[in-house]
């Protein structure tokens, strides 16, 4: 597997970490639901790259990524909500660190 394969797979086992806001029968936080729980969710890295977030702080590995459900929507007492896809922002991380977490679990 390489770096942007590795970057791919960590994406999909992490970005559920990332679903913030919304209580229970808003639009937000029924949708970030579904995200959390549907095993049809895919996630596809869009960009990753390495920021700063002043010239002095160094901010990590920047993942974003779109989150789609082919479900279409969510059906509650408030909704039904459109699942359209989102985009995350994973950041905070050093490639290197994704690479050795990747390659830990292929057995490397």
């Amino acid at each position: 597997m390489n770096a942007d394969e590795k970057v791919q797979q960590w994406a999909q086992m992490h970005f559920k970490e990332e679903l913030h806001g919304g209580g229970c029968g808003t639009e937000r936080g029924e949708i970030n639901a579904h995200y959390r729980w549907c095993d049809k969710v895919t996630v596809k890295v869009i960009d990753q790259y390495e920021s700063w977030y002043s010239t002095l702080t160094y901010e990590g590995w920047i993942v974003q990524a779109q989150v789609h459900c082919p479900c279409g929507e969510v059906a509650n007492s408030n909704g039904p909500f459109k699942l359209n896809p989102i985009t995350i922002r994973l950041s905070g991380y050093d490639l290197s660190e994704i690479i050795r977490e990747m390659d830990t679990m292929e057995g490397g």
